[in-house]
């Protein structure tokens, strides 16, 4: 009963907090849990369908792979009915509260004096952070696995890494996490002078290749793997000259900026490389090959802030690791020698630690509640009646702005759109086609309703009411929407309800606009 009470007292705790942040009037801060709550609900009814009809115009509608198959399997019972959102924010807060829960488990099995205080720290680490372990999304069960990884990480159990490895696999987008921060690990642990052993990162990238070439989608798995590393390049490498919008949590930060939102888990991370003589004399391997996947995670961060995902725990597990080696090799005698000798500086010590812990996790809460908070609902609802109202069911409509598919697909899923999640996708199938409508969103060419109807045998196209604004052409006096309320404006692009020539642009055959 002692062994459970610390756990479990985290996992209602925390679990209220997250409650609290899916309680609340509005939709969902990170858009895409639209996608993954109709996706689950749909999953009994699809099965392992290799094919994915929403996104006509990209990779998915005929290779498709569903890339985080256990995440929806596992969040399926609870999305249900035609609005099964409802049952997602519950499963995603059970999951998010699972995260500290598991965290404080892992730490008092490491010999780690004072598990709730780290524990407290996790939450207060960052707030981006605290606001990610939130999301409806497959990132918070990956962090949970990567977490319950550092275990046999630790001990040198390959066995079960690559059994993590393997679940990783099934339950997430980018599984190769996992061998690479054990990769960092071992480099770390190598500096202790324990020598460099490869063995755990091969075991969890054995157990992530295994996972993938047995996947439920096989061979569609590598391949989506694939565009995600694609993905990746093209934020990191290519960004000034993208050829595709990459998603805002793969910008890198500002310096000013990443300090703000991270600044505990910074500290925590520079004052123990600061120790540097310290570390070199009396910290372990484990704490060392700890320290340098934090510091991996940390840099990954500030080039990619979804990264927070596993710089925060392992910032804030490499401090415990390294309290506990410190304490053991003659530091709680110090300490104790301190606290007898100078009573008062001890207290003062203690104190300050104690209001520096409160702070950081006050700070990330409100970060959390304020940026979580205030958000539109699903806002693609009127659009979606009127669409089922005037087109027929499985027909196409342009969706100009691939961001928007998640809340077209979860509240019109008997319409069908161009691409979603990720433009990647549709510039994999076809590069001319995706940057030819790149350019359009962007704003760098006109809108062709022309080529939109031929290209993609579309009617109408839909817009998010603020994006519409921001088009020229999209004057009410030329091209009038034919359905429009304060979310979302739908427009014809062909027929008598269309566009006046005076907003359709000259193409090759074709004189300037009249005016």
């Amino acid at each position: 009963m002692n062994r459970w009470a610390a756990p479990v007292f985290f996992f209602f705790l925390t679990g209220a907090f997250f409650g609290f942040l899916h309680s609340r009037g509005g939709g969902l801060t990170d858009r895409d849990g639209y996608y993954h709550a109709r996706l689950s609900q749909l999953l009994p009814e699809r099965g392992l369908s290799r094919s994915f009809p929403w996104t006509q115009a990209g990779l998915w509608k005929d290779r498709y792979c569903d890339k985080e198959f256990l995440y929806h399997a596992a969040m399926a019972p609870f999305a249900r009915g035609e609005e099964p959102i409802g049952g997602a924010l519950l499963f995603s807060t059970l999951l998010s509260a699972a995260v500290f829960a598991v965290f404080y488990a892992v730490t008092r099995s490491t010999g780690t004096p004072a598990p709730w205080a780290w524990t407290l720290l996790l939450a207060g680490a960052a707030g981006p952070f605290l606001l990610r372990a939130s999301y409806v999304r497959s990132h918070v069960l990956a962090i949970i696995l990567v977490i319950v990884a550092w275990k046999p990480l630790l001990s040198g159990n390959l066995k079960h890494l690559g059994i993590l490895g393997f679940v990783l696999a099934w339950a997430y987008s980018f599984p190769l996490i996992l061998p690479l921060l054990a990769l960092a690990y071992a480099l770390g642990r190598a500096a202790s002078g324990e020598g460099f052993d490869w063995r755990p990162s091969a075991a969890a990238a054995g157990g992530v290749l295994a996972g993938l070439i047995l996947h439920p989608y096989t061979p569609h798995s590598l391949e989506s793997l694939a565009t995600y590393l694609q993905v990746i390049r093209i934020a990191a490498l290519e960004r000034s000259l993208a050829a595709v919008e990459v998603g805002r949590e793969l910008a890198p930060y500002s310096t000013r900026g990443f300090l703000q939102l991270h600044l505990p888990m910074t500290v925590v991370l520079l004052g123990l490389s600061a120790s540097g003589w310290l570390t070199a004399r009396r910290l372990k391997g484990e704490a060392l090959g700890t320290l340098a996947a934090a510091w991996a995670a940390f840099l990954g961060t500030w080039l990619f802030p979804r990264f927070v995902e596993y710089s925060a725990p392992l910032c804030v597990l490499a401090g415990a690791l390294a309290a506990r080696d410190l304490l053991q090799d003659g530091g709680r005698t110090a300490a104790l020698g301190l606290a007898k000798r100078r009573p008062g500086v001890f207290a003062a010590a203690f104190a300050g630690l104690v209001a520096a812990l409160s702070a950081s996790v006050l700070s990330a809460g409100a970060y959390a509640v304020t940026v979580g908070g205030g958000n539109d609902p699903a806002r693609f609802r009127g659009a979606s009646r009127w669409m089922t109202e005037n087109l027929e069911p499985g027909e196409t409509v342009v969706n100009l702005w691939w961001d928007d598919f998640p809340e077209l697909f979860y509240s019109a899923p008997g319409q069908r759109f161009l691409v979603g999640l990720d433009p990647t996708y549709m510039l994999r199938l076809d590069p001319e086609k995706a940057l030819r409508l790149e350019a359009m969103r962007a704003g760098r060419a006109p809108l062709d309703p022309g080529w939109l109807a031929a290209a993609f045998d579309a009617r109408v196209m839909v817009l998010r009411a603020p994006y519409a604004r921001a088009y020229p052409q999209l004057d009410w006096r030329v091209w009038k929407p034919v359905y429009a309320d304060d979310y979302a404006a739908v427009y014809a692009l062909v027929g008598p309800h269309g566009p006046t020539p005076a907003a359709v642009p000259p193409g090759p055959e074709q004189g300037p606009p009249s005016p």
